[in-house]
């Protein structure tokens, strides 16, 4: 059997290292190649609703639900799909996390000194 493993994930260590291809059972290991993403943004669908972009002045039809990520990317010359939607829960899951913490630090440094310091200790 193969596994993906990422060195450092159990650490204090803020990013992980590379992943390696690792064979179990001969205990052969290989660098996985990293891959630029070329995504532009990620939207979060507020509602089930209908994602309209045009190729070629072609309209282009995606469903999304409630939650689901809707990916899109800068560089259009040689991709296939400008726009997609993610229905990954493991991935909604890290997004709505981020979103959380990022609320949780801004009342925190509204809480502290109002807003007006990027110094504060209490941030």
């Amino acid at each position: 059997m193969k596994t993906i493993i990422f060195p450092n994930s159990n650490s204090s260590n803020r990013y992980m290292s590379s992943p390696v291809l690792m064979n179990m059972n001969t205990m052969d290991v290989k660098d996985l190649e990293s891959h630029c993403t070329n995504i532009d943004r990620i939207y979060i669908a507020p509602e089930d609703c209908e994602v309209r972009y045009y190729k070629n002045n072609k309209p282009v039809l995606l469903k999304a639900s409630k939650g689901d990520l809707i990916v899109t990317f800068y560089r259009r010359d040689y991709i296939k799909h400008y726009v997609i939607v993610i229905k990954n829960s493991e991935f909604k899951e890290n997004l709505n996390s981020t979103l959380l913490a990022e609320q949780i630090n801004s009342l925190k440094m509204q809480t502290c000194c109002g807003g007006e310091c990027n110094s504060c200790d209490n941030c």
